[in-house]
């Protein structure tokens, strides 16, 4: 199958700007018109309508529920966190294709773009305004939650290449990327924990525990913000959400940033 595919949920017209929003993990719908295919639908045609917008979503193997084996093994931690992680790691890694063929997807585009992404998705879209080679094609970007340390994406590029002031939402109250993100960036070691039948629960917990008070270094934007070095050239908001919640807020979070007014 096609690695990404930009669907059209609202069209406003040929000559209207293009609103593009890039969903994160876990909300790869099993069957179209699943809650999950929905909840961001929803807002994205909202918003489309309201500005005007030609409203898409790009849908890309984000994973879910089916990689995650948590009912048939809901009484095993070691094998829930495990496939977890493997489920978590695997889109993570596949981003990295998504960015290339949304790069492709909009330089093809000839209106201009407005960009928003939530968790990986929002990994995505800072990514693409990273790489892209024309200057101020994207007219915004919005990061909702993103998945991504700040080492791993350049953000003064990203601030050179969006011609407006790139709006960035963090929450540290974001349960998934205070705990699964650091967890992912030390998958090999959780993985051998999980893995060894010597280990019971408890000693597993214990461990995971340590893992994540030792990682105070490259947490995730979309928990602590962008840093303080380049924080002059974006715009920041701690939301105080939790990483489920952005869904129902993404109306009154893209009305803040001002990026789609115009």
């Amino acid at each position: 199958r096609s690695l990404m595919d930009v669907q059209c949920v609202h069209y406003s017209g040929a000559h209207s700007p293009s609103f593009l929003f890039v969903p994160g993990f876990f909300t790869e719908p099993l069957v179209p018109g699943s809650p999950f295919d929905l909840s961001w639908d929803r807002q994205v045609i909202s918003i489309s309508k309201t500005y005007g917008l030609n409203g898409y979503i790009v849908r890309w193997p984000a994973g879910n529920i089916k990689d995650i084996s948590m009912f048939k093994h809901w009484n095993k931690i070691s094998s829930t966190l495990e496939s977890t992680l493997v489920s978590w790691c695997a889109a993570r890694d596949r981003t990295n294709a998504v960015v290339n063929s949304l790069l492709g997807h909009i330089q093809s585009l000839k209106s201009p773009v407005h960009l928003a992404g939530h968790s990986l998705g929002g990994r995505i879209v800072l990514k693409v305004a990273e790489a892209i080679s024309a200057p101020k094609k994207i007219q915004s970007i919005a990061a909702l939650a993103p998945a991504v340390s700040a080492p791993e994406v350049d953000l003064s590029r990203v601030s050179q290449t969006v011609e407006r002031v790139p709006f960035v939402c963090y929450s540290s109250k974001d349960k998934v990327l205070s705990t699964l993100f650091p967890c992912g960036q030390q998958s090999f070691r959780i993985m051998d924990l999980c893995r060894s039948s010597l280990n019971s629960p408890k000693y597993i917990l214990q461990q995971v525990s340590h893992v994540l008070e030792s990682l105070h270094t490259n947490p995730a934007i979309g928990f602590v913000g962008v840093t303080n070095e380049y924080r002059h050239l974006f715009r920041s908001k701690n939301t105080h959400l939790s990483h489920l919640k952005y869904a129902s807020n993404l109306q009154s979070i893209l009305r803040e940033s001002r990026n789609l007014d115009l």
